[in-house]
């Protein structure tokens, strides 16, 4: 098991796995907020005209 966790493809492996998971967190994040920006730009009535 030790040598699992030292080797070179397990340490690129979790690298690699890390920089996936926080793209998708950083994404999630801004989306959220450019989302609500928007909404307060267009107000209730104009936001659900795009939305729906």
């Amino acid at each position: 098991m030790r040598n699992f966790l030292a080797s070179q493809g397990f340490r690129k492996y979790f690298a690699n796995t890390s920089w996936l998971l926080g793209e998708r967190v950083l994404r999630m994040a801004i989306s959220l907020f450019v989302g609500i920006y928007v909404a307060r730009y267009l107000g209730p009535e104009r936001y659900g005209l795009l939305s729906y």
